[in-house]
């Protein structure tokens, strides 16, 4: 082991996506001590279970506390605990960058967050967990200056929004080839930044702070071609007007004052993603914008999109049939309809589903969400003239098959009129039984063997299960069903009631 070349050590060191596991490295072998100097990036992950736990057994060592639960109960009981924690990842990251010679990227994150901000608040406050402040000032100057010349990314995440930080002045002030910045869970100040015409790439994650209209951001970083604001606080009127901006993601966090407008306007805006649950009025100016999300909570009659090459369209709001309205875009070809399970009552399917093919002539693929397809099935009108219907090519739609029978009625008033339809996903929920799942595809491949399926599943909170673990794909063969078996997996996990083994079952008897 002593007599490896520097080389391979090196690219062993470099595979590890946790640089705790490098610090670790150093201590157990003498030769990775010696190497890690050369490594150019470091991406810290900070485990914030692990880190409470230790802070918990501190704390229950000093026989402040005696159960686990003492902390959700009364979180005052721990105001003053000992600094002594298993996990301090500051010293850890300043012994591992202090010796670097060049550094291209740093990444410090946090894992296994909770999302509980009364939690946060009072964990965060109350036991000073100032080892997970990383954008504090007082860190960042201790390091900063030296890896800044050839510093290209940098993200850095936070715990808690309580904290005051300049993070932003002093990337400015020592970042200059810095080309990716993330900055996550802070107090931002925006006064006295520097210009970053180098920075192509900014997300801000949970910030708050005092630029009203985005005035200071947009100027100070001109040449932005991927900007994240997601979840911020503290703007009343945000104005984006940058002219080289390609992706854009705007979100308004819920607990902050609602701004009375937001304004887009940018001449080469491809991907576009608009988050507010305040009703506001929105002015989208992208004349090459192809792609839009918007979730908008209240009717926006206020809405104008100026664009001739909108292609694709995800809406999610309280009333999606007036959101609607406010289209006239020909040239639209995908579209797809999501809605909260609690604005349900408020809304009119049949005249969404109407509406959509109204002011989208065009479109040839239409996605319905998990909510919008339930409700559809519930009212149970599905009076969509012919010649609106005719040209869709590709249906997909979340389903829950509370009652197979309806689902599959409600599918056949859809499938009949699309003339022109080549392509079907459906997606299960995840709790419905395999042999459900499994009867109802078998049932509408035999009444539409001339359709090419495609089969996952989802469950709330979760992402979509398509791929690696439940994904069916039939193709069309003259004179019956195929289904494909390079894409169907021997073993699924996500559904412990055997749909992946009645699958297979299927595979071999179709």
């Amino acid at each position: 082991m002593d007599r490896l070349p520097e080389v391979l050590l090196l690219d062993i060191l470099s595979r590890l996506d946790d640089s705790a596991d490098v610090a670790r490295c150093r201590i157990a072998w003498k030769s990775f001590n010696n190497v890690y100097s050369h490594l150019r990036s470091i991406n810290l992950k900070c485990n914030l279970r692990m880190y409470f736990k230790s802070r918990h057994r501190v704390l229950k060592s000093s026989k402040r506390i005696t159960t686990s639960k003492s902390i959700f109960r009364n979180p005052f009981l721990c105001l003053k605990p000992s600094s002594k924690v298993t996990q301090p990842y500051k010293s850890i990251f300043l012994d591992l960058i202090s010796n670097m010679e060049v550094v291209e990227s740093v990444c410090i994150s946090l894992e296994n967050e909770t999302k509980d901000m009364w939690y946060n608040y009072f964990v965060a406050g109350s036991m000073d967990a100032d080892d997970l402040h990383f954008t504090d000032d007082t860190f960042v100057i201790k390091w900063l200056p030296r890896v800044s010349k050839h510093l290209k990314s940098l993200s850095l995440s936070s715990f808690s929004t309580h904290e005051f930080s300049n993070v932003l002045r002093l990337v400015s002030l020592y970042c200059h080839n810095l080309v990716e910045l993330k900055v996550a869970r802070a107090w931002l100040s925006m006064s006295i930044l520097n210009p970053m015409p180098m920075l192509t790439s900014l997300t801000l994650e949970s910030i708050y702070f005092n630029d009203n209209n985005l005035t200071t951001l947009i100027k100070r970083f001109p040449n932005l071609q991927v900007l994240k604001l997601i979840n911020i606080s503290g703007v009343k009127c945000p104005i984006i007007h940058l002219l080289n901006l390609k992706t854009c993601h705007l979100s308004i966090s819920p607990f902050s004052y609602a701004p009375y407008s937001m304004s887009v306007i940018t001449p080469r805006l491809i991907t576009l993603r608009l988050e507010s649950t305040s009703c506001i009025e929105v002015t989208i100016e992208a004349p090459v914008l192809s792609h839009l999300h918007l979730l908008l909570v209240h009717p926006n009659k206020s809405l104008v999109v100026k664009s001739k090459n909108l292609k694709t369209v995800w809406i999610n709001s309280k009333l999606l049939g007036t959101l609607l309205d406010t289209f006239h875009h020909r040239s639209v070809d995908k579209l797809t309809l999501d809605s909260s399970r609690k604005w349900t009552n408020h809304i009119d399917f049949s005249y969404v589903l109407y509406n959509g093919f109204r002011v989208f002539p065009k479109m040839s693929s239409l996605c319905m969400q998990p909510s919008v397809w339930s409700e559809l099935e519930a009212c149970g009108k599905w009076d969509i003239p012919y010649r609106m219907i005719k040209g869709l090519k590709t249906f997909s739609a979340y389903l829950s098959l509370v009652d197979p029978s309806l689902t599959f009625l409600c599918v056949a008033c859809v499938l009949d009129k699309c003339v022109r339809l080549s392509e079907v996903s459906f997606l299960i929920h995840r709790k419905v039984s395999g042999k459900v799942s499994k009867r109802f595809m078998s049932k509408c491949m035999s009444r539409w063997p001339h359709l090419e399926w495609r089969c996952g599943s989802w469950i709330e909170g979760m992402e979509d299960s398509w791929g690696d673990q439940l994904v069916r794909v039939i193709g069309r063969r003259s004179g019956g069903m195929y289904i494909n078996p390079a894409v169907i997996q021997k073993k699924s996990p996500i559904c412990e009631d055997g749909m992946a083994k009645a699958n297979a079952d299927h595979s071999l008897t179709a």
